[in-house]
């Protein structure tokens, strides 16, 4: 046992973890989009929404959860556009704003 945590517990951990924080920083948007080209799970953080935190310092700051960043007004302004954009979904300009 490390400190209160049980081998096991450490490695179901590890194992849903790094799939995750891998495809977070792999630079491909997988995650599923909607047919008008928003994330299909909206609440959860996408490739893209990751990629903005690392370009632009000052945006996206939710690690898991993108609700975090709506609340506290710190989404980046463009993230859906871009989200569509990269599933290969144009926007009307009205929206893309």
């Amino acid at each position: 046992m490390t400190r209160g945590c049980s081998a096991p517990s450490i490695a179901a951990t590890t194992a849903r973890t790094t799939p995750r924080r891998t495809l977070g920083h792999s630079g491909y948007e997988l995650y599923p989009a909607s047919r008008d080209g928003e994330p299909l799970i909206g609440w959860l953080t996408s490739v893209t929404h990751h990629d903005l935190h690392h370009a632009q310092a000052g945006w996206n700051y939710g690690l898991w959860f993108t609700w975090w960043d709506r609340l506290m007004g710190t989404e980046h302004p463009e993230y859906l556009a871009r989200f569509a954009a990269a599933k290969g979904v144009r926007r009307p300009a009205s929206e893309a704003a």
